[in-house]
């Protein structure tokens, strides 16, 4: 084999570096002056090209060069073969063929008729070509990859092992399968109640937490990541490690309805806020446009979110009063019936964090990709609860020990004086609880 190289490369050579033999004619002494000036011209011409014969030829030669220098690095030891032969019995076989009910939901986190329903969504985005090199990865062998780092605590060199593919590999699954997700399901997974929707989570808020007006809550929660190269101080949060902030909007189903993600752990929430499309919508009085108002004992009371202290108090956010110690009993009832409403949002959070695991411990990937991985487990819970998928509670334990190892007492903010206040629908709120106080 190597000969045989060696002689292609002779013959290459040869060819290219051949100067070629230029026809001259004959040129016949003369004495003539003419005669000799007809020969000095055609020494010239001849020198010439031979001359330019000789720079085509280096320059040949340094491509000839260049060739197997390249040639080198790929036929060098370290490239003995083209691809590592691989097992994928574990999927094909164990899982596809042997998985019960409970073990897909024990692993993927979701049900297997849930799994096909993703697959057959993606498959548009995610299906690639066989070549003559190698045989293409499927569609689920890609979903069943992506969704096992999502949803477990796992390394990569543990999971591409199991699969049976390769590390490198596995990290551009994952990145194109969150692209493909948020490009494809978000406009139909995340989407702000209007119209016949949102007068049923209002009734919903009602019926169930008595709370009259409520359309939803809203919060933030921190999310692990890597240190940041640049400007790695700037995503230290209070609470002792590196984070981006996710803040979400839930209805009454524990379904997320707007999410706003990547800003860095050190900023406060309330700063989040008031930068996020969800808070100029309020301004613009378009938030709740389908539905403005609620009757509240005949009285027309706004729409509203709940929130937490940390954010300004509006006429469509209500947040509790601050214990100072001094609250009346009204006041103390009020932010009852409130926080218990209120609670949504955290139950979203603990079943989203417990079904993809990934969010409670540190995304060790790059920045620019940590948002569509966020996003794209947003999407995957309301994939999950919409198709009514079971959920261990053994998930939220995991959860909630998590949340008590970083817990720490937020803080709340100063409220711009320009933004109007909601503090006449809160007083009539207290009121209402006081005289019309909903069953514990």
């Amino acid at each position: 084999m190597l000969s045989m190289c060696t002689v292609l490369l002779s013959l290459f050579l040869y060819k290219i570096l051949d100067f070629g033999r230029p026809e001259h004619s004959v040129v016949v002494a003369s004495q003539s002056r003419h005669g000799r000036l007809r020969q000095r011209a055609a020494a010239r011409r001849l020198r010439r090209l031979v001359r330019f014969n000789q720079i085509q030829a280096a320059q040949k030669l340094k491509f000839l060069v260049t060739i197997l220098q390249c040639a080198s690095v790929y036929m060098s030891p370290d490239r003995g073969v083209w691809s590592h032969e691989r097992n994928q019995e574990f999927f094909y076989y164990t899982v596809m063929r042997t998985y019960t009910e409970s073990q897909w939901v024990e692993n993927f986190r979701m049900s297997q008729g849930t799994f096909r329903l993703l697959c057959d969504r993606l498959r548009p985005q995610l299906q690639r070509q066989n070549t003559i090199m190698r045989q293409a990865i499927s569609v689920e062998l890609q979903v069943a990859v992506a969704i096992w780092v999502l949803g477990s605590n796992s390394e990569y060199r543990v999971i591409s092992q199991l699969f049976g593919i390769g590390k490198s590999t596995l990290c551009r699954i994952v990145h194109d399968f969150c692209t493909a997700v948020v490009r494809m399901m978000k406009e139909d997974y995340i989407v702000f109640p209007k119209g016949e929707e949102l007068r049923r989570v209002v009734e919903s808020y009602k019926a169930k937490w008595g709370f009259p007006c409520a359309a939803g809550a809203i919060d933030g929660t921190h999310i692990p990541i890597l240190a940041p190269s640049k400007n790695p101080n700037d995503y230290y949060n209070r609470k002792g490690w590196h984070s981006v902030i996710l803040q979400a909007v839930v209805n009454d189903r524990y379904e997320i309805t707007d999410i706003y993600a990547g800003w860095p752990g050190r900023v406060h929430d309330a700063r989040v806020f008031s930068n996020s499309g969800i808070f100029r919508s309020g301004l613009d009085g378009t938030i709740f446009n389908t539905m403005p108002t609620v009757e509240v004992e005949g009285h027309p009371t706004p729409t509203v979110l709940l929130g937490d202290p940390a954010y300004p108090l509006l006429p469509w956010l209500m947040k509790p009063f601050s214990d100072n110690g001094r609250l009346s009993k009204e006041e103390l009832s009020f932010n009852f019936f409130l926080s218990r409403a209120r609670m949504t949002v955290e139950n979203t959070f603990g079943r989203l964090k417990g079904r993809w695991r990934c969010l409670l411990k540190r995304l060790d990937m790059n920045l620019k990709n940590v948002v569509h991985t966020i996003m794209a487990c947003c999407i995957l819970h309301n994939l999950c609860e919409r198709e009514r998928d079971p959920f261990r509670g053994q998930w939220l334990e995991d959860v909630q020990q998590a949340n008590e190892r970083f817990a720490q007492p937020r803080v709340g903010q100063v409220v711009r004086q320009d933004i109007p206040r909601g503090d006449i629908t809160r007083a009539f709120l207290v009121r209402h609880f006081t005289s019309h106080p909903p069953n514990r």
